[in-house]
């Protein structure tokens, strides 16, 4: 299992959620948080007023997935939550040991949805 954490622009926010939704993929978790970002070139400053800002309005979004699902879902991430523009975002995956559902106690990647389980 895999849990991917994406950091995209709050505004593409529903478009990544209803792609992933579309497959089949509806247990996630979102977060609005604020980027800190790196030092901007003068001719970053004059393009746009959102990239001007130091402290830029992102949504954390955190789901995980199976093995098998990791490329499907690295590829609705990427297609609608990209705009063309510096700042789309980023996307980290990391391994997860271990899923356990507290209510049923069922555990492994059993607990985690899929879209074949739809």
């Amino acid at each position: 299992m895999k849990e991917v954490k994406a950091y995209v622009r709050v505004h593409m926010l529903d478009k990544v959620i209803r792609g992933l939704e579309d497959a089949g993929f509806t247990d996630m978790t979102v977060i609005d948080v604020k980027a800190i970002r790196q030092g901007l070139r003068a001719e970053d400053l004059d393009y746009s007023v959102e990239l001007a800002e130091r402290y830029m309005n992102v949504a954390k979004l955190d789901i995980v997935v199976r093995d098998a699902d990791l490329e499907q879902v690295l590829k609705i991430i990427q297609k609608k939550a990209r705009t063309g523009r510096k700042g789309d975002g980023l996307i980290y995956v990391s391994p997860v040991e271990e899923a356990v559902h507290i209510r049923t106690g069922i555990g492994g990647e059993a607990a985690v949805v899929s879209p074949e389980d739809t």
